[in-house]
């Protein structure tokens, strides 16, 4: 593991939202309200292969950890743990209070057969954009944003646009550019793209186009943001000037 410490606010366990996808057997468990994808190298450990510890910001605190080859990753002795004694996880689907990474894993593996309800909608939705159908498309998103995956807010935002409901994508896509954006899901691809796309984005290896070279140049200003967030963040203020303009 990094010597960074890992650091968990007075030892208090972190309650955690458990997603699975079964078509690339990745599982991400992550504090409610974050996304963890994408993120920058110094909020990241992989103590070892496969295993992530996610940060909120450079040697912040945990906030989860994903597992990339969730069942051929070997867990290791109780006596070398993945993590130290003192981060522990609640993670309510699961039915575990003060539970270690490794028992949160195990769990998952005899309860989880399938996609979790997140990934589902999330996968629908974006089938359901690339096929035209607004309407399924928005629905499927508000159900994906229900299970807790912040990044339907992109999706859904996105959608709205394109059914040219704009005052109501601004909330949206304005909540999107609040993630911190280390952390952002890669999910341009709720807009027309290969189904491929669609799964690489869910791994965090697809990011979507880069944003302009001025706006690359400020966001590496401001601490070499992804350039996903400057996306999200020009066209909330495009919103913006259209509703301005239309008072």
């Amino acid at each position: 593991m990094s010597n960074r410490t890992v650091r968990n606010r007075r030892g208090r366990p972190v309650t955690v939202r458990i997603s699975y996808d079964a078509d690339l057997e990745c599982l991400r468990a992550l504090k409610f309200g974050e996304a963890a994808d994408g993120q920058l190298s110094d909020e990241t450990d992989e103590p070892v292969e496969s295993f992530l510890l996610f940060r909120r910001g450079r040697s912040g605190p945990v906030i989860g950890f994903g597992v990339d080859d969730f069942w051929g990753l070997e867990l290791p002795d109780p006596d070398t743990p993945l993590l130290p004694r003192t981060v522990r996880f609640d993670a309510p689907t699961l039915g575990l209070r003060r539970a270690s990474a490794e028992e949160v894993i195990l769990a998952a593996r005899t309860s989880l057969d399938e996609s979790t309800p997140d990934v589902v909608f999330f996968d629908m939705a974006v089938d359901a954009g690339q096929a035209g159908d607004l309407e399924a498309a928005e629905a499927l998103w508000r159900c994906c944003l229900a299970t807790g995956e912040m990044a339907a807010h992109f999706g859904l935002g996105y959608t709205l646009c394109d059914a040219c409901r704009h005052a109501e994508a601004y909330g949206h896509l304005r909540t999107y550019t609040e993630i911190p954006a280390a952390q952002l899901l890669g999910v341009v691809v709720a807009r027309p793209g290969r189904r491929g796309d669609r799964r690489a984005a869910r791994s965090g290896r697809l990011l979507p186009p880069r944003a302009s070279p001025g706006a690359d140049r400020q966001l590496r200003d401001r601490g070499a943001r992804a350039p996903r967030e400057a996306r999200a963040a020009r066209t909330a203020l495009t919103l913006t000037s259209r509703l301005a303009g239309s008072r």
